[in-house]
């Protein structure tokens, strides 16, 4: 069993634990529905509008490694995944990053 991606944030604020374990059960309950209720690729949308709401700021790539980091986690999920679905979703997740890390930057 790999390690939780989450098991850096322990000393979380009070909203901030709760929000977050909302949205964790949130995406185990679509999960487990099989995505019926909502596309998986809407809930990646949504925590890139998160990050484009915290990121209210303007960013410089080379200041932050981690949206660099992030657009080519992206670019190689693309290459490993020959189902067009998948390779589909990601495009357009890497896309709307993209144009979100544009207008952050001015």
């Amino acid at each position: 069993m790999s390690d939780s991606p989450f098991k850096d944030f322990t000393d979380l604020p009070c909203d901030v634990a709760e929000a977050l374990e909302q949205f964790k059960l949130s995406i185990i309950r679509h999960r487990s529905m099989h995505y019926s209720e909502i596309q998986r690729v809407k809930l990646t949308r949504i925590f890139l509008a998160l990050i484009e709401f915290n990121e209210e700021c303007q960013v410089n790539t080379a200041n932050n490694p981690g949206i660099g980091e992030f657009s080519d986690l992206l670019d190689r999920y693309i290459k490993e995944h020959p189902e067009e679905h998948v390779r589909f979703a990601a495009r357009m997740i890497k896309r709307d990053f993209d144009k979100m890390v544009t207008k952050l930057q001015g």
